[in-house]
């Protein structure tokens, strides 16, 4: 026993010693060489990243450039300018200009006069009523060929190289697509251009994929035979260097396959990050399926800047890349741990069966205190009779219940946090097609529309739409799509589109309502159906043609307060069923009438105990309403049905709109008040103005409403050009200019800033932007006042209010 004490006292130390000091040595030479062999990569891969980047600026400055051309009123040979970009842009595939077809409409019908077709292309003009026109030029066997393409010309304007750009009014990159003139696949950077301050069209530089993207790799990555790839944002393949063109597959796919789900949290984060290296089992196969290895992959990663934030990726062998640190090591480990083995040896066949349990059961003890769940008690030591082998069993089993239960956690939070943040742009796209703030009153054509819409957490796609036919006629509907989440919204978006495009003066509601039914039987394969109420309102006699498919029926509130109901649709929702014809009706609006229309979401509203807010309830509340002015009713309503809800959930969107035939404005008597001030940025400076405006509002008989209204829109505006607009700088100033009526208040306020465009302040009515404090300024001001616009920088605002007895 003594001799194994003086063993024990003079082995162990030095055991502990020479372990940790090889330990120590290894530990460190990985770590260094490891972090020099990715940041090498790392940097390669950026450096790829940012010269495809600066070759997509570069793109974009040139269709810039055609876009500036297009809005100048003399006009240009576009043609010779696009000869001068290719020369200089070797790369460039194609470049185009595609008009909308509701500009050319209006060309046709004498609007806009500046615009001369004949001056952008004198040889080839545009046929009388041509409503689509696209010209094109492109590299063909001969050079570059300028054409205006009747082929395209039929297609562009679902294409998405033209609709994104449209709809986001600014420049966007698409998705690659075979181009059939230059049969390439191709990617398209569109940039939208206004003639007359009217959108007029897309300006198109379509370039290579094999060009762009494969023209240069890191000489790195190409020694160690490396393919990679070019992923969009939800992890879609868009390039894949081996082939030459698009995959059919995604990153999330290709793991799904392989039966690495587990593996989503770490390619969100490749997708999300600018740029990293991570390490991946069967990384190479992930990104193609039929890669060179099935062993641990280093996935190199980087964002590709300014061309919708797509990232570049390559799968690198990890064994290749540090082989030649794994070889020195491995001498080094081999001459150590030879020494070590033999000495371990002896002490171990001396402790193992005296001290094996307890080591092991510390070892475990001591990794699940930090954080290590995986950890598990060896197999031979759970097989033990004693006392020792039961504690062990019973520490495996409580591992493995610990480690379910968290993953089962972790599942349900990302499963809910992909929910929310897909309701989010659900909601945002959701809006950003509904008719800004709802609201129009026009005293010429005696009439004022108002309209809402509750969303629910879940999107149900309900939306409402109204625009003139012609100088006399509008068109306004609501509707309600069927389904919920992202997909309504894009059922949402097809339908509205669907419907201006069939809508014409020369039509009858009843007519464009079968030719959409029609479309979307024939060329909609996976169902979209939807409910819809849509009118031709006359603003001078007050008739209105209308026809309903399937939706609720409206109901009007009479001037003496009583409430008419249309009779429930006998045609069934669009989408349903072939060769279904609907019915055009007719009635006229009396002076003083509202038409209200709404969507099923109201009269469904639930109460915490369950019970419907329905139909009755509802038009009960609209007679409550007969004295009350049109701009308050909508928001009465809505009070209202969240009075009853209560903490109840909403279940289903609640959509409303308001149309009232008003009387003509009386004329103004010719004492008309107006001002013309200047003051300097700085707060209270120009509270004299907004008690100029407030004390001849009261000398004219205004309401305190209408007063409380211009008061609240007055002091935003004049707060926002000193805040937003001149930065709090007092050398800068505030020109403002006033006039008061009898029934009508206009105001503009000018700053010195560098002006903001509107489309760029985030919704402040979005879920998660609720708890903002800030961001809310303008929409107060179009909830305050009747009319509000901006001029073309956006340092300027025209408010007007109009008398709130006429609306």
């Amino acid at each position: 026993m003594n001799r194994l004490k003086i063993i024990l006292l003079v082995l162990l130390p030095t055991l502990l010693i020479v372990c940790s000091a090889m330990g120590f040595y290894v530990v460190s030479e990985l770590q260094t060489g490891t972090t020099e062999a990715f940041n090498k990569l790392e940097s390669n891969i950026r450096v790829f990243g940012d010269n495809l980047a600066k070759n997509s600026g570069e793109y974009a400055k040139q269709v810039e450039v055609v876009a500036s051309l297009m809005s100048l009123p003399s006009g240009t040979e576009t043609g010779r300018i696009f000869r001068q970009i290719f020369e200089k842009h070797p790369t460039i595939t194609a470049l185009g200009v595609a008009y909308d077809s509701d500009f050319l409409k209006e060309v046709s019908q004498g609007k806009h006069p500046s615009f001369k077709f004949e001056k952008f292309y004198p040889n080839d003009p545009m046929s009388p009523g041509q409503t689509s026109y696209a010209f094109i030029g492109y590299r063909g066997s001969e050079g570059v060929v300028t054409t205006a393409s009747n082929t395209i010309a039929k297609t562009y304007e679902t294409a998405d190289w033209y609709l994104g750009p449209k709809y986001l009014r600014r420049g966007k990159w698409s998705y690659p697509f075979p181009m059939q003139l230059t049969k390439e696949v191709v990617c398209a950077y569109g940039l939208p251009f206004s003639i007359d301050n009217r959108f007029a069209g897309v300006v198109t530089c379509f370039v290579s994929v094999a060009n762009w993207v494969g023209s240069q790799q890191p000489e790195d990555l190409t020694l160690l035979n490396a393919g990679y790839i070019v992923v969009n944002p939800i992890g879609r393949i868009l390039y894949h260097s081996q082939t030459k063109s698009t995959a059919q597959f995604s990153i999330y796919s290709s793991a799904s396959e392989l039966g690495r789900c587990d593996i989503f949290k770490e390619l969100d984060t490749i997708i999300d990050q600018d740029y990293g290296v991570t390490c991946l089992t069967l990384g190479s196969q992930i990104l193609q399926p039929h890669g060179r290895h099935g062993g641990d992959s280093l996935l190199v990663y980087s964002r590709i800047r300014g061309n919708n934030d797509w990232t570049i990726i390559t799968a690198v062998d990890k064994k290749m890349v540090l082989k030649g640190l794994y070889q020195r090591l491995t001498i080094f480990c081999i001459l150590a741990i030879s020494g070590v083995l033999i000495t371990c040896g002896i002490v171990s066949t001396i402790l193992v069966h005296a001290n094996e349990p307890v080591l092991e059961l510390s070892r475990a003890a001591k990794a699940v205190a930090n954080g290590d769940l995986q950890t598990k008690i060896s197999s031979h030591i759970t097989k033990r009779k004693d006392e020792l082998g039961a504690f062990s069993r019973t520490f495996n089993t409580m591992i493995d219940a610990l480690n379910c239960n968290i993953a089962y956690q972790i599942n349900e939070a990302d499963v809910l946090a992909r929910v929310d943040q897909e309701l989010d742009v659900a909601q945002e796209i959701q809006e950003s097609f509904l008719p800004s703030d709802g609201f129009y009153f026009n005293p010429d054509k005696n009439f004022t529309l108002q309209a809402r819409l509750v969303s629910s957490p879940l999107i149900a796609g309900d939306f409402y739409d109204f625009w003139f036919l012609d100088d006399d006629l509008v068109a306004f509907l609501i509707a309600d799509v069927d389904g919920r989440g992202f997909p309504s919204v894009v059922s949402m978006v097809s339908a509205r589109t669907l419907l201006r495009q069939v809508a014409h003066k020369s039509m009858q509601p009843g007519e464009v309502l079968t030719e959409v039914n029609r479309i979307l039987l024939e060329e909609h394969k996976n169902g979209l159906f939807v409910t819809v109420f849509l009118a031709f309102y006359n603003t001078k006699t007050g008739s209105f043609l209308y026809s309903n498919a399937g939706h609720v029926p409206p109901v009007i509130l009479e001037r003496e307060g009583n409430i008419s109901y249309f009779s429930y649709a006998e045609n069934l929702m669009l989408g349903t069923i072939p060769g279904l014809t609907f019915e055009t009706k007719q009635f006229t609006l009396h002076t003083g009438d509202i038409l209200v229309l709404y969507t099923n979401g109201i009269p469904n509203m639930l109460s915490e105990t369950g019970e419907p807010y329905n139909r009755e309830r509802f038009s009960n509340f609209m007679t409550q309403q007969k004295n009350t002015v049109t701009d308050r009713i909508v928001a009465n309503v809505v009070s209202d049905l969240e009075n009853w809800r209560g903490s109840a959930q909403i279940e289903d969107d609640a959509g409303l709109l308001l149309l009232k035939r008003t009387v003509p404005l009386p004329p103004c008597s010719n004492d008309e008040w107006s001002c013309d001030e200047v003051f300097q940025s700085d707060y209270g400076k120009g509270d004299y103005i907004v008690n100029d405006v407030l004390k001849q509002m009261e000398d004219r008989g205004w309401s305190e409403r209408d007063a409380f209204a211009v008061n609240m829109a007055l002091v935003e505006g004049l707060n926002n050009a000193i805040e937003h607009g001149n930065a709090l700088d007092t050398t800068k100033q505030v020109f403002v200019r006033c006039s008061v009526s009898d029934n009508r208040i206009s105001v503009s306020i000018r700053d010195e800033g560098e002006g903001f465009r509107e489309d760029k302040i985030p919704d402040p009515r979005l879920r998660k932007r609720l708890t903002n404090p800030t961001g809310r300024g303008v929409l107060l001001i179009r909830n305050f006042m009747s009319c509000v616009s901006f001029n073309e920088t956006g340092n300027e605002i025209y408010m007007d209010k109009y008398r709130s007895d006429f609306i």
